[in-house]
């Protein structure tokens, strides 16, 4: 029977995949750049190494809404940019903000995160139909969700080391400073348990973390 944990594994892998990947985009109104968005999208993106990237603008109702978001699967990546983005922040700062998105869809973090969810789901599952007693199968996968949050954040953090060394270190630490104050959100780096189950670093992390290495 361990071919039904296999297949249970399989199915929660594709599952976070789909979530992970189109999930941002549930709810939102995207459209396709238009004249001088488009001109100055199209200069940030090559400027930002993302030429591979396609583009679009997620319509808001809200000034604050400023951010980026790289979705889709690998070959077919899509950077989002709010049109608040657009409104509220210079080319120097946009064009680091899309060098992120561009680092992250380069890093697969997606695939690390999917990959890592079928294996634990698929680990508690053999539990019900194999003779792996319950216990040990719960622990293995919730140490296989620890090391696979350890290992995403990591690659959070090289994505934006990547990007401050393509547009300056500072530069990235003024664009994501930026865009989280016109967000409203705290810029404190959050306490260490949260660490231990948030997949992406808070903006506070992010910020230390990129000051240190400026």
């Amino acid at each position: 029977m361990l071919w039904i944990a296999v297949l249970v594994g399989l199915l929660a892998a594709a599952l976070s995949l789909s979530l992970v990947a189109f999930g941002p985009r549930f709810g939102y109104t995207l459209r396709e750049p238009s004249g001088d968005e488009a001109d100055r999208l199209h200069r940030l993106r090559e400027a930002a190494d993302a030429t591979g990237y396609d583009l679009a603008i997620r319509t808001t109702t809200s000034d604050g809404t400023v951010d980026c978001d790289c979705i889709g699967l690998p070959g077919r990546r899509t950077i989002v940019v709010t049109d608040a983005a657009l409104d509220s922040l210079a080319d120097e700062s946009l064009r680091a903000l899309l060098a992120v998105e561009a680092a992250r869809g380069r890093s697969w973090i997606q695939i690390v995160q999917s990959i890592s969810t079928g294996v634990a789901v698929g680990v508690i599952a053999a539990a019900y139909v194999t003779p792996i007693e319950f216990l040990p199968a719960m622990v293995g996968g919730w140490a296989i969700v620890l090391g696979a949050i350890v290992l995403v954040r990591r690659q959070y953090y090289a994505a934006d080391a990547a990007a401050g060394a393509l547009v300056g270190q500072g530069t990235l630490r003024d664009a994501v400073e930026q865009a989280a104050r016109l967000r409203g959100e705290s810029l404190e780096p959050g306490r260490l348990w949260r660490a231990l189950f948030d997949v992406e670093p808070t903006v506070g992390s992010r910020l230390e973390r990129l000051g240190s290495e400026s």
